[in-house]
């Protein structure tokens, strides 16, 4: 029996899209609470961006060193108060609520991890609202 150009190809196809489909399903989602990488953060926000969008993004300019995106979504000067990531410490955003932390009142968003010194949060402090957006106004970091 001679194959035909035609169902060589066919073939070929299937093949590829075969393979293709199980390569897609063969690394696992990402975590969007892990370390923020997840979300989006572009350099100019888009309106309005929830609480957890804007701690996540503070975090990524915070363990990249990156000023310009963490103040896009904080307000200037956010990462002053926290100390310089040499690599990301791989915080889990444990959530956002209006409970707020140990070290900030009101509305905040809560990353949390093990260091060298055992475990450590740190708390963002949000201003904004669901209609209006969130923006990290404060950051503290706690060892427990």
């Amino acid at each position: 029996m001679r194959t035909s150009g035609r169902d060589l190809f066919s073939a070929l196809v299937v093949a590829v899209l075969v393979v293709g489909a199980a390569g897609c399903g063969a690394e696992p989602a990402a975590d969007a609470t892990s370390t923020g990488s997840a979300v989006e953060c572009p350099t100019t926000p888009r309106d309005p961006v929830s609480a957890e969008q804007a701690a996540s993004c503070v975090y990524q300019g915070w363990i990249h060193g990156d000023e310009a995106l963490a103040a896009a979504y904080g307000r200037a000067g956010i990462l002053d108060d926290l100390p310089i990531a040499m690599a990301d410490p791989e915080l889990t955003l444990a959530g956002c609520s209006d409970d707020g932390g140990e070290k900030i009142d009101g509305h905040a968003c809560i990353w949390e991890g093990t260091s060298s010194d055992g475990p450590v949060s740190v708390e963002m402090a949000m201003t904004g609202s669901d209609t209006d957006g969130f923006r990290v106004s404060a950051t503290a970091v706690v060892h427990s």
